[in-house]
């Protein structure tokens, strides 16, 4: 709690370093704006900073005008319809709290643990001047921000690129309209419930189900079932270099040597030529982080690695062009994996999602150390949430026609890549229930509820629903 009396916020800074002010010691800082933006920015700073629940306690009271504060829903600010409410409920806080007082301070009560909460600081932010005095506002533990009285003299003297506080001047710190309507936007996309559609995912009520596949740029023929080469998924050596990015991280079927040093690094840059081709060295060594000696030093281990096709031509040509791009024959495990769902994870055949399944060999990029392959982190997370989906979209598909087994393993396979994911967990838990497996029923029941105890989040509705039917027996009953 704060038991000291202080309440610092920064106002700016200056070359000696950050101007900050106690507003509990000062009581009443009075604010002269050369516009009423400053004013407003400087009030939006302030709550911003106050509202940081890892700061000293404290509650903040605004008008109207910062009403855009209440979407940082934060319990410490409280905004009021209007500016003579706000000035009224200024009035009776002070009153309230100096009849409670008597002739003691309010710094006293913040020391006691008893009644610190109810002694926490007030901020009030004021657009008008302030009607209650600096020494009577310390003393009942409110502070207030507000305009000087005419003809008095400011305590804060506020402009665009300067400001002054007891004589000395500094860069004012304030969170003008361009940030808050930057604010606003932030909070607006993550309160939002609209989601942009997963590229594997298709809503086209005009497509047929079961849709087989085909590569890019072939036409369709009656008798070609399948134009997608299957992935290797067996110690056989492929034919041509074949990344694997769907578990730990491997570089089968190369023709050269495998290199003395830097491995890892070397299936990275094999990693991002795959997914940006025709990419710039500049770009390249700007994403991956290195230092461009770096970057052609391994670039040319790379090159000897992967080695020729059968006609000699380099599975990683030289950049003649400025463009760097490996030969076509060169794919990975991810390419192929969406390859096979291009109509959407919905709409193809059960064999196919199987077979992309059978891709999946634990979590993506399982053997990269947090903070490397920085640059592939929505690859990645990609990645995640399509395997998710083919495993509760096939899992679904499967429990549809009472195949218990199929569906765990389904749903297992994703989860090696997703866990503790609620979309494969639910499907899980009603793959056991069905099957009469009550002991992993309950054990999956215990491991949803406490997920989401240990993230803060709340399950979703049909997530609960099935909790109920699983440990109930049937959903609680709900009155419209």
């Amino acid at each position: 709690g704060n038991t000291g009396g202080a309440l610092p916020v920064r106002l700016g800074s200056s070359p000696d370093g950050p101007v900050d002010v106690d507003l509990l010691a000062s009581g009443l800082l009075t604010v002269a704006a050369r516009h009423p933006e400053l004013a407003d920015g400087l009030r939006a700073s302030v709550a911003i900073q106050l509202s940081d629940e890892s700061g000293p306690p404290a509650q903040v009271r605004v008008g109207p005008d910062c009403a855009w504060l209440a979407r940082l829903d934060s319990p410490r600010i409280a905004v009021a319809p209007d500016g003579a409410h706000l000035a009224r409920e200024l009035e009776r806080l002070v009153d309230r709290r100096s009849a409670l007082l008597g002739r003691g301070g309010a710094a006293e009560l913040r020391a006691d643990p008893q009644v610190a909460e109810a002694w926490e600081p007030i901020v009030v932010l004021l657009d008008e001047p302030c009607g209650v005095g600096a020494d009577e506002l310390v003393r009942v533990g409110v502070c207030v921000i507000a305009p000087p009285e005419p003809g008095e003299p400011a305590g804060l003297e506020l402009a665009e690129w300067r400001a002054r506080l007891a004589g000395r001047e500094f860069s004012p710190e304030l969170v003008m309209a361009p940030a808050r309507r930057g604010v606003e936007e932030l909070l607006d996309a993550a309160d939002s419930t609209e989601y942009t559609k997963a590229w594997w995912w298709t809503t086209d009520p005009d497509l047929p189900d079961d849709i087989v596949p085909l590569r890019r740029g072939t036409a369709s023929a009656p008798s070609q079932e399948t134009a997608v080469p299957p992935a290797p998924i067996t110690d056989t050596v492929p034919p041509a270099p074949f990344l694997r990015l769907l578990g730990p991280v491997e570089l089968l079927g190369a023709r050269g040597p495998r290199p003395a040093r830097a491995v890892r690094q070397c299936q990275e840059y094999c990693a991002w030529i795959l997914e940006n081709p025709a990419g710039t060295a500049a770009r390249m060594t700007r994403e991956l982080l290195v230092a461009d000696t770096t970057r052609r030093s391994n670039m040319s281990r790379l090159r000897a690695w992967l080695g020729s096709d059968e006609d000699g031509e380099p599975y990683l040509p030289d950049a003649y062009s400025g463009r760097i791009a490996l030969h076509p024959q060169v794919s990975s495990d991810w390419e192929r994996l969406r390859l096979l769902i291009t109509p959407g994870v919905n709409r193809v055949g059960d064999d196919v999602l199987e077979r992309a399944l059978t891709m999946v060999r634990g979590a993506p990029l399982a053997d990269a150390a947090p903070g490397e392959w920085a640059w592939a982190e929505r690859m990645r997370s990609d990645m995640i949430s399509t395997i998710r989906d083919i495993g509760v979209e096939l899992g679904e598909r499967l429990l549809a026609r009472g195949e218990f087994d199929g569906a765990r393993r389904a749903v297992g396979t994703a989860l090696a890549a997703a866990p503790d994911d609620e979309h494969l967990l639910r499907t899980l838990l009603r793959a056991e229930h069905l099957a009469g497996n009550r002991p992993e029923a309950e054990r999956l029941v215990l491991q949803v509820t406490r997920a989401a105890r240990a993230t803060g989040t709340d399950l979703q509705e049909e997530t609960i629903i099935l909790l109920q039917e699983v440990m109930e027996g049937r959903q609680r009953a709900r009155l419209a």
